[in-house]
């Protein structure tokens, strides 16, 4: 488990938007999927360039993979790194507001 100091540094390197860490936790909730850009917009009720941004955000940080197809989906790195994916999405589901 992480502690609050990587936790926060964590949050902070990888979430420009809240909006980012929402397609995270619906990757999250669907690991073996992958969905289009359309999907995401319909699931999550987020426009266009919110998905846009977010999947950008979430590749550079490593968390999320875009096929050849454009559909994206979970990158399920490490342990450490899954650790501190599911102690963010539990700080966010808590806390919405920090």
């Amino acid at each position: 488990m992480a502690n609050q100091e990587q936790l926060e540094s964590f949050i902070g390197n990888c979430f420009r938007s809240v909006w980012a860490l929402e397609v995270l936790q619906y990757l999250v909730a669907n690991p073996s999927a992958k969905f289009t850009a359309d999907e995401l917009i319909t699931a999550l009720r987020i426009s266009d360039a919110v998905v846009s941004q977010s999947v950008d955000n979430l590749s550079a940080a490593g968390l999320a993979v875009v096929d050849s197809e454009g559909r994206v989906a979970l990158h399920e790195n490490n342990a450490d790194q899954a650790g501190l994916v599911a102690a963010a999405i539990d700080f966010y589901q808590k806390s919405p507001d920090k």
